[in-house]
């Protein structure tokens, strides 16, 4: 073998090392049921099949929040939600990040409105529009020292209950007046 064919074939080995890191930079997989742990947070993503029919796994890797600053956001990968695994040297490791990708046939989106921003985790909804917000839930919990309201308008079950509500049934003395008018 001369000099040059051994020259050409070390180039070529080299190249496909890096062509294969290249293509294992970003993969995307799914979270493997059942496979977040929480303490450590890392998940772990399904990348593919093997000949046997089983489902080959990354090892643990850490996801990335939405925000993790002065603003912080606690969100668990969904089982078998959409993410993109990157490691951006090629080989995966302690820098790769499992990444979240976008809505598929296991994971709807929440809305199909171009107009809203909409905030969900089960039954709870958070919907935006251009100035208005609505939250709905089976159960709304606010807990501070101190609520202030302003708004020429407060309302519970269509009856004003704000700063000009007036009551029905209103007696003199220390007899109870009756429930906010309409």
């Amino acid at each position: 073998m001369t000099l040059l064919a051994s020259e050409f074939r070390t180039l070529r080995r080299h190249l496909n090392q890096t062509a294969g890191r290249i293509a294992r930079q970003q993969i995307t997989g799914k979270v493997h049921p059942g496979s977040q742990d929480l303490k450590a947070r890392t998940i772990r993503l399904e990348l593919g099949i093997d000949a046997k029919g089983k489902p080959i796994l990354s090892p643990p890797v850490r996801w990335q929040e939405p925000a993790a600053g002065s603003f912080r956001v606690h969100s668990v990968p969904a089982d078998n939600e959409q993410m993109v695994l990157t490691s951006p040297s090629g080989s995966v490791g302690t820098a790769s990040l499992a990444v979240r990708a976008t809505y598929d046939n296991d994971t709807s989106p929440p809305s199909q409105s171009a107009g809203e921003g909409v905030l969900r985790v089960g039954s709870s909804r958070i919907v935006m529009k251009d100035g208005e917000m609505t939250i709905s839930a089976d159960h709304l919990k606010l807990i501070s020292d101190h609520i202030d309201t302003q708004g020429e308008k407060i309302t519970h079950n269509d009856k004003n209950i704000g700063d000009t509500h007036e009551h029905t049934e209103v007696k003199k003395g220390a007899d109870l007046t009756g429930p906010p008018a309409g």
